[in-house]
């Protein structure tokens, strides 16, 4: 696999779609900064606050899915509209929710056992996801069916991870965040806003590296 072709193409391919992918994931946004904030401890508070973050973990959950469907069609050129999205994830959330929690399981485990069993297991069902929405499997059907797709090409697909957290996670939002907070001191209690931002407006293009990075190993294990 071509890593840096994959990375270049991710680029070229998200600027049809860009403005898209932006609108499809301001629910995402607009909800993220909540998560950090500071836990009530007592009371109802305490009620409304995890139901709230549970929402909000859907609603990252059903956006992101939604997002994926969407690049998925405009590659196979299928029109899809951002509603249309929506509306075509939304039966498939519940097999979403569900694998979401159970590879998070799995990769708790792995790390409780050590950190390498960890990253093996996280690389192993990364496509879990794509596979759900996709190819219409269940959450255990999409576990299996990403092991099967990394399943001979774990070091390449683990590079292409690698790649994918440098380039649009360190690079372009923390690093990024930092060197603007360094030229302006005067906003550094604002970091945490400006990285929000910053991975706002970085996330279209590690979206689209995601699926085409599934694309791209589906079709290297299709026989022929």
């Amino acid at each position: 696999m071509n890593i840096l072709k994959l990375l270049k193409d991710s680029f070229i391919d998200s600027v049809p779609i860009y403005g898209f992918l932006l609108l499809l994931n301001i629910p995402s946004f607009l909800v993220t900064p909540f998560l950090v904030l500071d836990l009530p401890t007592t009371g109802w508070k305490l009620l409304f606050y995890a139901l709230a973050v549970l929402g909000n973990i859907f609603l990252i959950i059903w956006t992101r899915g939604a997002s994926t469907y969407y690049i998925y069609s405009y590659f196979v050129q299928s029109n899809v509209s951002i509603f249309g999205a929506f509306k075509n994830t939304l039966p498939k959330l519940e097999q979403l929710i569900l694998g979401s929690w159970m590879v998070l399981g799995v990769f708790l485990v792995g790390l409780i056992l050590f950190i390498i069993p960890g990253i093996y297991l996280i690389v192993k069902y990364y496509f879990f996801a794509e596979a759900i929405l996709i190819e219409n499997r269940t959450a255990k059907d999409g576990m299996n069916r990403s092991s099967d797709l990394v399943r001979g090409r774990w070091t390449s697909v683990f590079l292409a991870i690698l790649v994918n957290f440098l380039v649009f996670d360190y690079l372009a939002n923390d690093l990024s965040s930092k060197i603007i907070v360094g030229l302006f001191p005067k906003i550094e209690e604002r970091a945490g806003i400006i990285g929000t931002i910053l991975g706002f407006l970085v996330n279209p293009f590690n979206q689209v590296y995601n699926v085409l990075l599934f694309m791209r190993v589906r079709q290297q294990s299709s026989p022929g």
